[in-house]
C-alpha cells in the first residue's frame, strides 16, 4: 500500500494562535483580540477574494496533505495563500433502517415505485464558468453566514432520484470511467440539493468532476494537487478525485463499493459551504487566526459539516441507488477510519495530536446526524460544543 506523502508534519501555514476573545464574537471560540474588525465594518473583498479562490480542500491524513477530505486548516499570511484543504467523513451510522419501497398495487396490475422529490427541477449543466461564490462584506455577515445561516431553516428533501446503482465496487474502473459514473453521481446530488440552496436564498450550480490518475499530480486553480486525493478547488469550483485515495484506508474498508460516493459526497458538501458563504468565512478566519489550536478548530468545523452534508445527500439519494444496510455499515466504518487519530495511529504518527479534519468518532458522529435527521439545522456545526469537534 502506498503511504501518503509527509502525512504528519506540521502545518506549513501560520501558527495559528488563541488570542484574547473579540467583542461580539461567535459560541465556537476565541478568534480574536484586535485582529478582526468590529462586526458592521466592511472585510477586505479584494484580498480576500483572492486568498479563497486560491483554496483547495484536499482528503489527506494530515493538515494540507493527501488522505483525508476536506478544505484548509489555515494558510499561509506570507507569500502566496497556501492550500485551503478541502474534504471525508464522519459517520457512526448503526442500526440504521434505510428508506425502503414503498410498493402499491394497483388492482394487482403493477407495482409503483417511491414518490421521488425534486422531479420537476431542472439541473443545472455543468458549466465552465460557475456562478460566483458567496462572500460575506462585513464581520457581523460573516459570523451570520456561519452560525445563522438561512440554509439551516431548510429540510433536506428525501428520497431523491438517482439513475445510478451501487452495483459493485467501483475499484475496477478505469478513470474515465469513473469520472462518468462520478459526474452521474454529482448531477444526482445538485438534483438534491438545488432547490434546498434556491430556498434559501442561494444559487445552484453542477460541479465538473476531475478524476486523475493515481501516483500522478493534477494541475488546477487552487495549485498543483498530488495523487492519493480528493478536493474541492475554490479557484474554479471543481471536484477533483484520485482513485488511488483508496490506499489510506485498510484494505477491506478500502474496497466498499459505496466509498467514492461517499468521499465525492463530502467534497461536494464543500461545494455547497461555498455556494452559502460557509467555506469562505472559515477560510477568512483561519487565514487571519494566530492561533494554532484556534485555526485548527475552524478547520474542523468545516470538515465535519461536510461530512454532516454528505450525511444528508447518502441519505436522500439512497433508496434509487439501492444502499443497504451493508453500505451503511459501510459509511460508518470509511469514516472513522479517516479520522485523524485514525490516520495518524495508522501511519505511525501521534494520534493525539489535534488535527485539522476531526477524530475518528466525531466524523461518524456528525455524518450519522446528517444521514438521520433531513432537518439541515442538524448540520451546524458553528454553534456545537467542542467536545463534538475534537
Amino acid at each position: 500500500m502506498t503511504q501518503p506523502q509527509n502525512p504528519f508534519g506540521r502545518p506549513q501555514g501560520p501558527q495559528f494562535g488563541n488570542p484574547a476573545p473579540h467583542p461580539g464574537q461567535s459560541s465556537f471560540g476565541g478568534w480574536g483580540g484586535g485582529q478582526f474588525q468590529a462586526p458592521g465594518q466592511a472585510l477586505p473583498q479584494q484580498q480576500f477574494g483572492q486568498q479563497y479562490q486560491q483554496g483547495t480542500g484536499a482528503f489527506g491524513p494530515g493538515h494540507g496533505a493527501p488522505g483525508q477530505f476536506g478544505p484548509p486548516a489555515a494558510p499561509k499570511k506570507k507569500g502566496p495563500p497556501p492550500v485551503l484543504v478541502g474534504a471525508v467523513i464522519g459517520a457512526g451510522i448503526a442500526l440504521i433502517a434505510l428508506l425502503v419501497y414503498a410498493f402499491v398495487s394497483g388492482g394487482g396490475s403493477e407495482d409503483v415505485g417511491p414518490d421521488y422529490r425534486n422531479e420537476d427541477y431542472q439541473v443545472p449543466t455543468v458549466s465552465s464558468s460557475p456562478p460566483e461564490l458567496k462572500f460575506p462584506e462585513t464581520m457581523g455577515e460573516l459570523i451570520e453566514l456561519l452560525e445563522e445561516n438561512p440554509i439551516y431553516e431548510e429540510t433536506f428533501p428525501v428520497p431523491v432520484r438517482c439513475d445510478l446503482t451501487l452495483d459493485g465496487a467501483t475499484g475496477s474502473l478505469t478513470n474515465d470511467e469513473l469520472e462518468d459514473r462520478m459526474t452521474t453521481y454529482i448531477g444526482c446530488l445538485t438534483r438534491a440539493w438545488g432547490p434546498t440552496l434556491e430556498a434559501a436564498g442561494f444559487v445552484a450550480y453542477q460541479p465538473r468532476v476531475t478524476v486523475y490518475p493515481g501516483g500522478g499530480t493534477v494541475n488546477t486553480p487552487c495549485g498543483t494537487a498530488e495523487s492519493q486525493n480528493a478536493f474541492f478547488c475554490g479557484g474554479d469550483q471543481n471536484l477533483y478525485l484520485a482513485p488511488d485515495i483508496a490506499d489510506v484506508l485498510p484494505p477491506g474498508v478500502a474496497s466498499e463499493r459505496i466509498l467514492f460516493e461517499l468521499i465525492m459526497a463530502h467534497e461536494y458538501g464543500h461545494a455547497m459551504q461555498g455556494r452559502t458563504g460557509i467555506f469562505a468565512s472559515s477560510a477568512y478566519l483561519a487565514y487571519e487566526e494566530e492561533d494554532e489550536s484556534v485555526a485548527l478548530e475552524l478547520s474542523r468545523r468545516t470538515e465535519v459539516q461536510a461530512d454532516c452534508f454528505a450525511g444528508l445527500g447518502l441519505r436522500s439519494l439512497g433508496e434509487s441507488m439501492g444502499v443497504e444496510d451493508a453500505d451503511v455499515d459501510a459509511i460508518s466504518t470509511i469514516s472513522f477510519e479517516i479520522g485523524d487519530d485514525q490516520l495518524r495511529e495508522r501511519f505511525g504518527g501521534d494520534p493525539s495530536e489535534p488535527g485539522d479534519h476531526g477524530r475518528g468518532e466525531n466524523r461518524e458522529l456528525w455524518i450519522q446526524r446528517g444521514f438521520n435527521d433531513p432537518g439541515m439545522s442538524v448540520c451546524n456545526t458553528w454553534t456545537a460544543p467542542t467536545s463534538e469537534v475534537r
